[in-house]
């Protein structure tokens, strides 16, 4: 393959307009502006379970064009300069960074400062303002979770293809071909397609510990401060036990992820991680982008209501509010937790996948004790 300069620049572009495509869906499906958090809004009407169903549907939906926007990226670069294009595609999208990473920064500010007018009690006209600038937020940080799915989706990917060039690297075989047909490669291929949907539950049990553990450390405190005749409780100790849960919660997802890649190429061989890997990065891909989009339009659909878009008998305390707020807090660990999760994790086990590659042969299981047993009598 002779590289010229200007394939280069044909894959680093391709990166920059992919990161473009994808998070102006992400926009489009999570602003208050558009249509589709309109409607999430509208089927609060019918309770908690009709909002939720519209939720998913349009996190689903939202995976469709991205998807489409990554592969024919992929595409593209893989045919300007082979792997190397892949890579440029990547850095494309990173060359970028540093506006994902000032929007992130202003979700932040704007979701403190709406907790501050809160507790200080502002004038009505003060919640509002610092509301919309919150759901605006929202927004910036789903764009900027779009934007992390499709530069870590592409990393992987050439991660990937550098594995199966070490994997291959003396084989006698010419090339780099990976056969789909051959039942370890396929055992490894839906390995790898559970292994996000794996740690997006323990992801959310664990955001559901710790959850539980400060609800009752709150409560404790509450009951101690009627007993004891206090009115300072103790913020610190909150602080605590939510973060000492949230890490404990987090041991077994990453040692899931740090082992995957380590069993399974040691157990089934090289064919099955080589397997493993596309099956973990395009759904994780799928999981990701679905569950930060359907959580951030929940998210804003709460607040579209509490603006009173929908009237006054529609707003903050009616039975649509109260449908908005238990789907956002169903969609809080879905954009927060294993939706940025999932794809960073696929990415790491891809760099864990390529460091062990000149070490993997034949698998223990699939290639010795099963070639073994079906060659008992000969």
């Amino acid at each position: 393959l002779q590289v010229q300069n200007w394939h280069c620049f044909i894959a680093v572009a391709m990166g920059i307009w992919t990161s473009r495509a994808v998070a102006a869906v992400a926009e489009h499906y999570t602003s208050q502006a558009n249509h589709p958090v309109k409607d999430v809004a509208e089927a609060c009407d019918t309770g908690a379970a009709h909002t939720v169903l519209s939720g998913l549907a349009l996190g689903y939906k939202s995976n469709v064009f991205p998807t489409v926007a990554i592969a024919l990226c992929v595409y593209v670069g893989y045919n300007m300069c082979g792997l190397l294009g892949i890579s440029l595609s990547a850095l494309g999208i990173l060359c970028t960074v540093s506006i994902p990473m000032s929007n992130m920064g202003y979700d932040a500010i704007s979701a403190s400062a709406g907790g501050l007018s809160a507790l200080a009690k502002m004038d009505r006209t003060t919640q509002n303002r610092i509301r919309d600038l919150d759901a605006l937020g929202n927004t910036a940080a789903c764009v900027t979770k779009a934007f992390a799915h499709c530069s870590a989706a592409l990393v992987s990917i050439a991660l990937y293809g550098a594995f199966l060039v070490r994997i291959f690297e003396g084989s006698k075989s010419h090339g780099i071909a990976v056969n789909i047909l051959d039942p370890r490669t396929l055992f490894g291929l839906l390995l790898g397609a559970v292994l996000p949907y794996w740690l997006s539950a323990m992801t959310m049990k664990g955001v559901g510990a710790a959850t539980l553990a400060t609800v009752k450390e709150v409560q404790n405190q509450i009951r101690y401060i009627e007993i004891a005749n206090k009115d300072i409780p103790n913020y610190c100790k909150c602080v605590t036990v939510a973060t000492s849960s949230s890490l404990s919660a987090m041991l077994a997802p990453c040692i899931a992820v740090l082992l995957a890649p380590i069993l399974c190429g040691t157990l089934l061989g090289r064919e099955a991680l080589a397997g493993l890997l596309p099956g973990a990065i395009v759904v994780a891909l799928q999981l990701g982008l679905s569950g930060s989009n359907t959580g951030g339009a929940w998210n804003n659909a709460k607040r579209y209501i509490e603006a009173g878009n929908l009237g006054a008998k529609r707003a903050k305390g009616s039975k649509e509010h109260s449908a908005a707020v238990v789907s956002d807090k169903i969609g809080d660990p879905m954009k927060n937790a294993y939706g940025p999760a999932t794809i960073s994790a696929v990415k790491f086990i891809a760099m864990i996948s390529f460091v062990l590659a000149p070490i993997l042969d034949r698998g223990l299981v699939f290639d010795q004790l099963l070639y073994a047993w079906a060659n008992r009598d000969s």
